[in-house]
């Protein structure tokens, strides 16, 4: 036979012998009627038995459909139709009623549990007995059965992504990814789900920040929710770019749901730097956490769409701190943790964003060096004015600060003197440079003989009034305004300040808030204190900058002015550049070029076409009224 093979076969294109064999087999013996369904029978009610946890002779069922794929004769059909089609339809039957038996009895978590179990058995079973062929088909039926079909069931169930996403559940998640990642098109729900969970998250803490107003509270709670969602997209997700894009799309939205965030950042970074400076002996030189601290900041930062906005209550702030630092601060120390955070800002926005910080920053650097050396210059004039009082004077650049000049007021003449050897002092050391006194910004600490002596730290412009009554006992307000010149309502908010029920350094008749000219101060020769260093607290301006927008959507007018520099010197550097531009691309590359700083409106940005129209740096064209063209 093995020679009728080699030969008279394959010179007549014959079947060969075995091949023939296997033919006759097949279609007499193994697809003979009262065989080939006993034995389907067979191995589809063992298959059932192995799934519902009995055990069968795996190797018997390995060899028949071994012996079934062999019958096909160079292919599988004999396998696909005697075997395959009803093997898979009785397990689409299978699976179809375990999942809705399953969905309704147990947890999310139990079901994904059991979905696992199941995807790892029928891959095993397919490894074991089953044609090769048959696993993908096998899977997927699997697959539809028990996660595409009930998919939304189990991510908006009570126990679904909800419940996993508040409790934690982050073994549960990172299953649920895993098994749905099988199907991709289930995951768009529990991305949607991840993106509601934050968004109602996130409204949650803006109503009760509206009903408690704690700032602070507040952007602790942000940043919690923040550190919760990043850690659930990294160890449950694994870091998907679509979910961390439907990560930075939700919190986006939540951070700019207040108004308010902007400002309230901003408080966060001040007094997580105030109190990271007292604190500073108990930590030593860790820095790793404020690090993290400020890397969740900036986390927060990067979504805020108004960042001007930040930016100016950012800078008003940090001249607070860099003018009020307390003598028994380490200077060196603040300043450091002020430059980390500045950049950061820098790596965040460029260099555009932080040049006013920085320059704010230098400038304190340089007043510190200025000062060595003004007191090294003139140690042997002050010297010999043994009563004169020692003066610390930081040199502000005009511009970089967040302050207007404010007018000149009427300083006692030892002052004066000292002032005026400083400003000669700087004069030489920076020809052609102007110094203007802003005795609203300083400070002073003061002795004072009350009947005990005391301490008091006070303004430059209470230092002035407390003067005042070295050799009076009484005076009006009248007297005070005429003899400082301090500007009349920062006058009446100095002088409530020394006359605070708590801090009653004078007294005021008549009593009241309100001040009249011929109101009398008198100094208060009784005032008692436990501790021998007293601050004395300002009130605050109704017109401070650092105060909170009281209303939705109100932008500080200091911001709404750059605005619109900005807007227009965006517009003249695009018409320049592209010298003819329609309307409605125009307005589209000014929001391009300027939404890493904010999102200005349409309607500002045809305002200040309008002004820059009027003129003359753009015109329109004749022939088209909606067509701009740059005028050199």
């Amino acid at each position: 036979l093995m020679y009728m093979d080699r030969t008279y076969v394959q010179q007549k294109k014959k079947v060969p012998i075995y091949d023939m064999g296997l033919e006759k087999f097949r279609d007499e013996v193994a697809r003979h009627p009262k065989i080939r369904d006993r034995v389907k029978k067979l191995l589809l009610n063992s298959i059932h038995k192995e799934r519902n946890g009995e055990k069968i002779d795996r190797e018997i069922i390995r060899k028949i459909l071994n012996m079934e794929v062999k019958l096909g004769v160079n292919s599988i059909q004999v396998y696909q139709e005697d075997f395959e089609a009803h093997f898979l339809h009785e397990t689409k039957q299978y699976y179809y009623m375990e999942g809705n038996r399953n969905i309704d009895s147990l947890t999310c978590p139990e079901y994904l549990l059991e979905v696992e179990r199941r995807l790892v058995e029928e891959n095993a079973r397919s490894q074991n007995y089953l044609d090769s062929s048959s696993e993908k088909a096998l899977l997927n039926i699997v697959e539809e059965q028990l996660i595409v079909t009930h998919h939304k069931t189990l991510v908006q169930g009570k126990t679904g992504c909800f419940y996993m996403f508040r409790n934690e559940r982050l073994t549960d998640l990172r299953r649920m990814f895993k098994l749905f990642s099988r199907v991709p098109t289930t995951l768009l729900e529990v991305r949607a789900a991840l993106v509601r969970y934050i968004k109602e998250d996130g409204e949650a803490l803006v109503k009760k920040e509206n009903e408690d107003r704690a700032a602070l509270r507040f952007v602790r709670a942000l940043l919690v929710q923040q550190e919760q969602y990043e850690k659930i997209v990294s160890e449950a997700f694994q870091g998907d770019k679509e979910f961390k894009k439907a990560l930075k799309e939700a919190f986006e939205h939540v951070v700019n749901m207040n108004d308010k965030v902007p400002h309230f950042l901003s408080l966060f970074v001040d007094d997580l730097m105030r109190e990271r400076v007292k604190k500073k002996g108990d930590v030593g030189n860790d820095v790793t956490s404020f690090d993290e601290i400020l890397d969740k900041v900036i986390t927060v930062f990067r979504h805020i769409q108004d960042k001007d906005i930040f930016e100016s209550y950012y800078k008003e702030l940090l001249a607070k701190r860099l003018l009020q630092k307390k003598r028994n601060f380490d200077s060196d120390y603040s300043i450091e943790m002020e430059e980390r955070m500045i950049s950061k800002l820098k790596v965040e926005c460029g260099q555009q964003f932080t040049s006013k910080l920085e320059h704010m920053i230098n400038d304190m650097n340089i007043s510190a060096d200025l000062m060595v050396k003004y007191r090294s210059e003139t140690r042997n004039n002050l010297a010999s004015m043994p009563n004169m009082p020692a003066l610390e004077v930081h040199v502000l650049t005009t511009g970089s600060w967040p302050y207007p000049l404010t007018p000149d007021c009427n300083v006692p003449a030892h002052i004066s003197a000292l002032c005026e050897s400083y400003k000669t002092f700087y004069i030489d050391s920076y020809e052609g440079r102007k110094l203007t006194w802003q005795m609203n910004l300083g400070s002073a600490e003061i002795k004072v003989r009350f009947d005990e002596p005391l301490t008091l730290v006070v303004s430059s412009y209470q230092m002035l009034i407390l003067l005042l009554f070295q050799n009076r006992n009484s005076l009006t307000f009248q007297t005070i305004a005429d003899e400082t010149q301090i500007p009349i309502p920062e006058l009446k908010r100095h002088l409530i300040s020394l006359a605070a029920p708590k801090y009653k350094v004078l007294r005021k008749d008549p009593k009241g808030k309100a001040i009249g000219p011929d109101h009398t101060f008198t100094f208060n020769n009784g005032f008692k204190s436990k501790i021998r260093r007293v601050r004395i607290p300002l009130i605050s301006s109704r017109s401070t900058k650092t105060q909170a927008p009281t209303k939705t959507g109100e932008i500080p007018r200091e911001v709404q002015e750059d605005r619109k520099h900005l807007i227009e010197a965006a517009i003249v550097r695009i018409m320049k550049a592209r010298k003819q531009m329609n309307n409605s691309n125009l307005v589209a590359e000014v929001i391009k070029q300027l939404k890493s700083r904010f999102n200005p409106k349409p309607a500002n940005i045809k305002k200040r076409i309008e002004a820059l129209l009027e003129r003359e740096y753009i015109e329109r064209d004749e022939s088209d009224r909606r067509i701009y063209r740059y005028v050199a």
